[in-house]
């Protein structure tokens, strides 16, 4: 790789014969590096970061005088790890070197992990002070993400199924800088999720789970835009509460229950529900989101019509209604007719409402005459 300074990009894609990583560590330009596809590489160590230059280092933390701070991948900005699946061990350089000095990715922005099945533990990031993206998916060894709170630039968040991953978020004492959290399929981390409220500066937040990992304190994010929740309940749990789980179980809304949802969520614009299936209704707190300008919820073969408080979401101006197989009403006409912004309804997947949303001749049809874009299974009507 001597004649590469001047490489910005490499892909490594496909190379099923590969069974060590090439050393890249030494490149002065490089600023996206992808590699997919790689079935027998089996460890990442040494050899790619730089055989030489960690040999160097172990070699001089023996002598008594400092040498220079050596830096690896100096200008990465990029790494993608794709469909590694005998990747079990993925070392630490300053380890490898036993010198703590090494600077590794130091200017690197993002970080995308995926298919690495087998492996059981990331590197330290204590270096990713430039994170700003990182996306962890489907690995299911992995257990342990290590000095994340030293990923003070991050911004956005994901990670998904990664069932055995545990704790990792607690462990972060300042993460005021991320806007954007997804976690899905990750039952164990959404379930040690205790400080949630230190997520001060979120914007999106996306959870997918069983509802009964679902973090309690939601109602502490205020600078929270969009709320995406998936899910599935099971018979012994109701949908009875917004935000859930929060309040009680079979108890008639208060009030001092109303107050504290109009006190709350006073910036959330966007807000899907997703997944289930046996839910016959949907929690009344939502209609005090006085802030929801888009209100989307998909799978919920129980409901057979949407509520009439909908009518009170002044500031809706986009409905999506999806996957929901039994639905067949909407709200009154006169409700409908409440939602004086809604500018625009997409139905998809609700074969008994879609036919009676049909146009001139529908039985609901008089109720969303008046709204400018219908869409019914993605055709406009």
């Amino acid at each position: 790789m001597v004649g590469l300074q001047n490489l910005v990009k490499i892909e490594l894609t496909l190379l099923d014969k590969c069974e060590q990583l090439p050393s890249l560590g030494h490149l002065p330009c490089l600023q996206i590096l992808k590699m997919r596809s790689l079935g027998n590489v089996k460890r990442i160590g040494s050899e790619f970061y730089g055989r030489e230059i960690l040999d160097s280092a172990r070699s001089s933390s023996g002598c008594s005088s400092e040498g220079a701070p050596i830096t690896l991948f100096p200008a990465l900005r990029t790494l993608k790890l794709r469909n590694m699946d005998n990747l079990v061990e993925w070392s630490d350089a300053a380890m490898i070197s036993s010198d703590s000095s090494i600077k590794v990715f130091p200017n690197l922005q993002d970080l995308h992990l995926s298919g690495l099945n087998k492996l059981a533990i990331l590197p330290d990031m204590y270096s990713l002070t430039c994170l700003q993206r990182l996306e962890i998916q489907s690995c299911r060894s992995l257990s342990c993400l290590r000095n994340l709170n030293s990923l003070t630039s991050l911004e956005s968040l994901f990670i998904a199924d990664c069932p055995n991953v545990d704790a990792a978020l607690n462990v972060m004492d300042n993460p005021q800088s991320i806007r954007d959290l997804n976690l899905l399929g990750c039952h164990k981390l959404i379930y040690s999720l205790s400080n949630l409220d230190n997520f001060t500066s979120l914007v999106s937040l996306l959870i997918i789970s069983d509802p009964e990992f679902w973090p309690k304190d939601l109602q502490h994010l205020p600078n929270l835009r969009n709320l995406i929740l998936g899910g599935v309940f099971c018979g012994q749990y109701d949908f009875d509460y917004f935000p859930w789980p929060f309040s009680r179980t079979n108890v008639a809304t208060t009030r001092k229950d109303d107050d504290f949802i109009k006190q709350h969520f006073i910036s959330l614009e966007y807000l899907k529900l997703i997944g289930w299936p046996k839910i016959k209704s949907l929690p009344e707190q939502i209609q005090h989101l006085s802030a929801l300008s888009s209100l989307s919820i998909r799978e919920f073969d129980g409901l057979g019509a949407l509520p009439e408080w909908l009518g009170n979401l002044r500031n809706l101006e986009r409905l999506r209604v999806e996957s929901c197989s039994n639905i067949e009403q909407l709200p009154s006409v006169e409700a409908m007719q409440r939602l004086t912004n809604l500018r625009w309804l997409h139905i998809s997947q609700c074969p008994r409402l879609a036919d009676r949303c049909s146009r001139g001749s529908g039985a609901e049809w008089h109720k969303i005459a008046h709204i400018p874009d219908i869409f019914v299974d993605n055709t406009i009507i």
